[in-house]
């Protein structure tokens, strides 16, 4: 998350943890328990043996702030120039990075 901040230049939301109420949700070997108390898999197709019941976040969805400490309007955005007049290199349709 770090690297895609572009040395804090951008600011990355994970939206899916902030809807979650800041937890992330599992999305890959999750569990339930049995009426015995014991851990059981959710499904066994998708993961293998050894990771079943490791309840991990392998998915995201990022929202990605490009230049949190400029002056950007919806307007300018689309047209893609800043606020100051100035054409922007970020675009809705092409993303570059530094």
């Amino acid at each position: 998350m770090r690297i895609m901040t572009r040395k804090g230049k951008d600011e990355v939301i994970d939206c899916a943890t902030q809807a979650n109420g800041g937890r992330c949700q599992v999305t890959f070997a999750d569990m339930t328990v049995g009426e015995d108390g014991k851990p059981r898999p959710v499904e066994t197709v998708l993961s293998g043996e050894e990771d079943l019941c490791t309840c991990q976040c392998l998915d995201y969805i990022l929202l990605i702030n490009r230049n949190k400490d400029g002056k950007y309007d919806k307007a300018s955005i689309i047209n893609n120039k800043a606020s100051s007049g100035k054409t922007s290199r970020y675009s809705l349709n092409r993303l570059n990075s530094e």
